[in-house]
């Protein structure tokens, strides 16, 4: 009979045991998924931010060529 009840007692624990493990594999694969779509997201973010800052770049250049060809055609002073 005392067997019985700690054999029961020890099978009640390791399901405890379990389940627990089960739900922090269910939290760790949530996190994993959850870290996945967030580094996604900023991979985006990279990729659009490289465009722009391309982009700013090149309009930069043009202003530069602009202004550089206002002041060759400003008169000298000689």
């Amino acid at each position: 009979m005392l067997d019985g009840l700690i054999t029961g007692t020890y099978h009640c624990r390791m399901l405890a045991e379990l389940e627990q493990l089960a739900d922090r594999i269910t939290q760790l694969a949530e996190l994993t998924q959850g870290l996945r779509s967030e580094n996604q997201a900023l991979r985006q973010e990279l990729v659009d931010a490289q465009v722009e800052v391309r982009s700013l770049r090149s309009r930069l250049d043009a202003a530069r060529q602009r202004i550089e060809a206002l002041i060759e055609k400003l008169p000298t002073t000689e």
